[in-house]
């Protein structure tokens, strides 16, 4: 009798242990599932920040040529002229003569009950009049987002998804109708998951998903290799690492003091890392080896179309505020601190090597 007693005693004392045990796992999964539509982890990086290290400079050249030019409107075409004589490209352009046009086209269809897709095709013609660039923007939802009038004059893109759109994926091509990169981003039920590829090649996955009171995304880098051989230009850029992959989980918990909110970072190299450490490698592997080997190949496109000595400072100055409003976006939510360090050691040596100049105007304090 004795021994049954100190046995169930016994019994009591473990199930009490393990359900205090289990109290603080029971609140993280009764944590309140956040809508995961432009969600970020701290640390991380959403879909417009990554397609931005690599799109600026057709950006930059959308609002040159809105803002250097004469601009003529007809159907879905604008065309960008000379206002006076100018070198284009390779050739002497008189003035009032056709420099660069941009041909917009947009479709939109249902694809079954209150479900619809928006197709955008974006033809940029260079200085010769042919088809240089091609970017092309599927977005799918209940109300799929377009570019508004002011974002199309400025260049912009958005692809982060929104209420009102579960798909959209980017496609850039040059004038041979060859891949150079694409972007993809679905609400896959749980998760969110992107998709980036460089020629055709998987270049980096994430997924963003809610588990057990746990908001979790998972880098995954591939390895690839490619070569892009244009007149006057080539470049060969390889990434031989085995697949890996950089954690981000941040567990919500409730504590007396309120919701309580811990970040935690892992590589399958390292194992658990430091944030910095997570940061570095995310900008090395997605940033570094990969998008900003695609800016480069996108600069050199930019050779084909208009320029002139009096459009370069705006468009600089441009560049240069929205690199800054970007900063500002990044320190205000916490994430990405060591792009922001990058950008302010960048900027420092263009000041210190003439690249970059500064014309401070502010009255004293």
């Amino acid at each position: 009798m004795l021994k049954g007693l100190k046995i169930s005693l016994l019994c009591l004392g473990i199930a009490f242990t393990a359900w205090l045990l289990a109290i603080p796992e029971a609140k993280a999964a009764n944590a309140t599932r956040p809508n995961l539509v432009n969600v970020n982890i701290p640390g991380t990086l959403d879909i417009d920040s990554l397609v931005y290290e690599f799109r600026s400079p057709l950006e930059r050249l959308v609002l040159g040529l809105f803002d250097n030019f004469i601009v003529q409107k007809n159907a879905g075409r604008w065309q960008f002229l000379a206002s006076q004589e100018m070198d284009c490209s390779f050739n002497k352009a008189p003035a009032r003569s056709v420099l660069s046009a941009i041909d917009y086209f947009l479709n939109k269809k249902e694809l079954g009950p209150s479900q619809f897709e928006t197709v955008e095709r974006i033809h940029y013609r260079d200085c010769s009049g042919n088809i240089n660039l091609t970017e092309m923007i599927v977005r799918r939802g209940s109300n799929p987002s377009i570019p508004s009038d002011s974002d199309f004059r400025r260049g912009k893109r958005r692809l982060n998804l929104d209420p009102g759109t579960t798909f959209s994926s980017y496609q850039l091509t040059n004038g041979r109708n060859e891949e150079i990169i694409s972007v993809q981003s679905s609400n896959e039920g749980e998760g969110m998951l992107e998709m980036v590829r460089l020629f055709s090649q998987d270049f980096m996955k994430s997924i963003l998903q809610w588990d057990s009171g746990r908001l979790y995304k998972r880098y995954t880098f591939y390895p690839f290799k490619f070569e892009y051989r244009m007149p006057y230009y080539n470049s060969t850029v390889e990434r031989e690492i085995p697949v890996g992959s950089i954690e981000a989980w941040q567990i919500a918990t409730t504590t007396s003091a309120g919701p309580d909110q811990i970040v935690n970072y892992r590589s399958t190299a390292d194992g658990f890392i430091s944030r910095q450490q997570f940061q570095f490698k995310l900008q090395e592997n997605a940033v570094e080896k990969g998008l900003t080997r695609i800016r480069n190949i996108i600069d050199y496109h930019m050779y084909y179309f208009p320029k002139a000595q009096f459009s370069v400072g705006r468009i600089q100055q441009n560049r240069f505020k929205e690199e800054l409003e970007l900063a500002q976006i990044q320190l205000l939510n916490n994430t990405d601190i060591n792009l922001v360090r990058n950008f302010v050691r960048k900027a420092l040596e263009a000041i210190e090597a003439g690249l970059l100049r500064i014309e401070d105007n502010r009255p004293a304090e």
